[in-house]
C-alpha cells in the first residue's frame, strides 16, 4: 500500500470518526453545562474526558493482543474489517473525550436566541424568495454567519480537533497493526523513516500529510482568528435551569460507557494482576530495576523540563493576550501570533520531529543535533497547544475573590489564622498548578514518536524500549516495566506535593505562583 492510499483512508476515517463524535460530544457538554452542583459538573467532566489522558501507547499494547486473535483463523477481509471496527471505536471514544474537553475550554459565542429569531422574522417576502436573487443570497449568508458564530461556533471547533487528533494518531494504532490493518499514513511514514529512508524523501513525504492537516485545522483556525466573540461566556459555566437536562442522563451515561469500559475497566481487568506478579520479579532483580529506573528517571526529568517550559511560555502568552483595560480586546495581531506559536505543535508530533531533525541536520544547527536540545524543543513545542489551553482553562476557573479574601488574612497577628490562609492558598493555586504540571509532563513522558526520533543515540528513554518490545508479545516483565513507568513520576510528584503542603503549613506565605 502506498503512502497516497494510506492518507486517503486516514483522512476518510478521521472525518467520519469526527462526525460520529459530535452526538455523544453535544450530549455529554449538555449534561456537564446543566449539572445543578458543582461537584455532579466534576464527576461528570472528569469522566468525559478521561480517555484524553490515558496513553495511548499503553491502550493500542492492550488490544493488540485482541488484534491479533482477531486476524487469527479468520478470512483475510473480515480480519480487517475487524480490527478497522475496533480501531474506529477506540478513536471514537479518544474522540469523543477530546471533544468534550475542547467545548468546555471554547468560550461560548454572545449570540443569542433573540437574534436568530429576529433575523429569521427578516426573511424577504414572497416576492424576493427567488433561490438566486440578490436580496435572498443576502439574507441566507447572513443567517449561515450567525450560526457558525453562534451555537455552531464550539462544535465546528470541535469537530476540527477532533478530525484533526484522529488523523494524527499513530501510537495504538501502530501496536494493533496486524498484516497491514489499521491502515494509517502516520505507521506507514514512520516505518519506512525507521528502515532507513532518506530524511529527505521523508521530509518530502510529509508535504501531503501536512497539506490534510491544515485543511482539517483550518474551520478551527478561521472561528477563532476572525470570529472570537466580543462578549464572550466560558462553556464551563453551569446553567441555572437543569429541568431540560434530565431526559438527557442516560443517553450521557451510555456516551460514558465506550470510554469507561475501553480505556479504564477493561485495561486494569485483564493487566493489573499479571503486571502486579511481574513488578515483585522485577524488585528481586537488582540490575534490571536499577535500569528500569535510570531510563524511567531520564524520562521524566525530560518530561518535567519540557512541561516546565511549556507552561511557563503559555502563561507568558496569556499574560500578553488579556486586555489591558475593562473596554479594551486583545489585539489581533496578538492571537495571530500565538497561533503562529501554536501551529507546529497541532502539526503532529510525526511532521514536527522530522522537521525538527532536519533542522538540526543543517549546518549551523549541527553542533546541537546528538545532544538533548532536539528532543526537549521538540517535546515542549509539541505539547504547547495543550498546555496553552490548560493554562487559560485554569486562568479562568481561578477565583479571584477568595483569592483576595485569603491575602487579608495573611496580615492577621495571630499565626494558627496566617496557616488557614496559606492552607487556602495552597488549595486554590499551588495543588492545581501541580496538578497541571503532572498532567502535561505525563503527555510529555508518554510521547513515543519524538523521543524515537528525536532522542540523543546514548539515550533510551523508557517509552522507546516499551514500544520497541511491546512489538514481541505480552510478558509480565514488560507490564510490570509499564506499570513502573506510570508510577515512579507519580510517586515523585506526590512527594513534591507533600512538600508544598509542609512548606505552607510550617511557614504560612503567599504563594507567589504567577495568576
Amino acid at each position: 500500500m502506498t503512502l497516497t492510499e494510506s492518507l486517503l483512508w486516514s483522512l476518510i476515517r478521521c472525518v467520519f470518526v469526527a462526525s460520529i463524535s459530535l452526538v455523544p460530544v453535544a450530549a455529554l457538554t449538555k449534561q456537564i453545562e446543566y449539572s445543578t452542583t458543582t461537584r455532579s459538573r466534576r464527576l461528570w467532566m472528569f469522566f468525559a474526558v478521561l480517555p484524553f489522558f490515558v496513553p495511548e501507547l499503553l491502550i493500542g499494547f492492550n488490544y493488540r493482543l485482541t488484534a491479533t486473535q482477531l486476524s487469527q483463523g479468520t478470512p483475510r477481509l473480515l480480519a480487517a474489517f475487524s480490527t478497522e471496527f475496533l480501531y474506529l471505536l477506540l478513536l471514537v471514544a479518544r474522540s469523543t473525550a477530546f471533544g468534550v474537553a475542547v467545548r468546555q475550554m471554547v468560550t461560548r459565542s454572545s449570540v443569542s436566541q433573540e437574534s436568530l429569531h429576529a433575523w429569521d422574522s427578516l426573511r424577504p417576502s414572497n416576492s424576493s424568495r427567488q433561490s438566486c436573487s440578490p436580496t435572498m443570497m443576502q439574507w441566507r449568508e447572513g443567517w449561515l454567519m450567525l450560526r457558525l458564530t453562534g451555537r455552531w461556533r464550539s462544535s465546528l471547533i470541535a469537530w476540527s480537533i477532533m478530525a484533526l487528533t484522529s488523523f494524527q494518531e499513530f501510537e495504538t494504532a501502530a501496536l494493533m497493526q496486524i498484516d497491514r490493518y489499521p491502515v494509517t499514513w502516520s505507521v506507514w511514514l514512520f516505518d519506512a523513516h525507521a528502515d532507513r529512508q532518506p530524511l529527505s524523501d521523508s521530509v518530502r513525504m510529509i508535504l501531503g500529510p501536512l497539506f490534510i492537516e491544515l485543511i482539517l485545522l483550518s474551520p478551527a483556525l478561521w472561528m477563532l482568528l476572525r470570529h472570537a466573540p466580543k462578549a464572550a461566556v466560558p462553556s464551563f459555566t453551569s446553567h441555572p435551569n437543569s429541568s431540560r437536562n434530565q431526559p438527557n442522563r442516560l443517553l450521557s451515561l451510555f456516551c460514558l460507557l465506550p470510554g469507561i469500559g475501553l480505556f479504564l475497566l477493561w485495561p486494569l481487568s485483564i493487566n493489573l494482576f499479571s503486571a502486579l506478579s511481574g513488578l515483585r520479579a522485577l524488585l528481586s532483580n537488582p540490575d534490571m530495576f536499577q535500569m528500569a529506573a535510570e531510563q524511567i528517571l531520564t524520562s521524566t526529568g525530560f518530561a518535567v523540563a519540557a512541561a516546565a517550559l511549556a507552561i511557563n511560555l503559555a502563561g507568558m502568552m496569556q499574560a500578553t493576550s488579556k486586555p489591558h483595560g475593562p473596554n479594551q480586546s486583545p489585539q489581533p495581531l496578538h492571537q495571530q501570533l500565538f497561533l503562529l506559536l501554536l501551529l507546529p505543535g497541532l502539526i503532529g508530533s510525526l511532521v514536527l520531529s522530522l522537521l525538527l531533525l532536519a533542522a538540526f541536520q543543517h549546518s549551523l544547527l549541527r553542533p546541537f543535533y546528538d545532544t538533548w536540545l532536539p528532543m526537549l524543543l521538540g517535546q515542549s513545542m509539541a505539547i504547547l497547544p495543550r498546555s496553552f489551553a490548560l493554562v487559560a482553562m485554569m486562568n479562568q476557573m481561578t477565583e479571584r475573590s477568595s483569592l483576595h479574601s485569603a491575602s487579608l488574612l495573611m496580615s492577621s497577628p495571630h499565626p494558627e489564622i496566617r496557616r488557614r490562609a496559606s492552607r487556602i492558598f495552597w488549595r486554590m493555586t499551588t495543588f492545581p498548578w501541580l496538578l497541571c504540571g503532572l498532567v502535561i509532563a505525563q503527555w510529555c513522558f508518554w510521547d513515543v514518536t519524538t523521543a524515537s526520533i528525536l532522542r540523543p543515540v546514548q539515550l533510551e528513554p523508557v517509552v522507546t524500549r516499551l514500544y520497541n518490545e511491546m512489538h514481541y508479545g505480552r510478558t509480565e516483565s514488560l507490564m510490570s516495566l509499564a506499570g513502573l513507568a506510570m508510577l515512579i513520576p507519580v510517586v515523585l510528584w506526590t512527594l513534591l506535593a507533600a512538600c508544598t503542603w509542609l512548606k505552607a503549613v510550617l511557614w504560612p506565605t503567599i504563594s507567589d505562583r504567577p495568576r
